[in-house]
């Protein structure tokens, strides 16, 4: 089956300056893919998108995305993506 599970973090510039998106990183085991734009004028969004890969893994799991913007209260924010790898069900004849 499908091993990978993509999830669409909307990350929307509710300030009056624009905002930049210095760094997106993930902890091991997931793939983040860079917001399509970095500088996000006030009122409009972007898009980070995270594919985690359940290959390998078993029940619960927990993953941290870091995004760095120059949001001057609170430069640095975490996103969390928590999984529960369930073991397929192998079918008996």
């Amino acid at each position: 089956g499908n091993s990978k599970v993509e999830h669409e973090f909307i990350l929307t510039n509710k300030g009056k300056s624009d905002l930049y998106v210095r760094k997106v990183s993930a902890s091991c085991g997931c793939t983040v893919v860079q917001p399509s734009k970095t500088s996000i004028p006030p009122g409009d969004f972007t898009v980070i998108k995270v594919t985690y890969n359940t290959q390998g893994r078993n029940g619960a799991d927990k993953k941290a995305i870091t995004v760095i913007t120059n949001d001057p209260r609170k430069s640095k924010s975490i996103l969390w993506i928590k999984a529960l790898v369930e073991a397929p069900i192998s079918s008996v004849p």
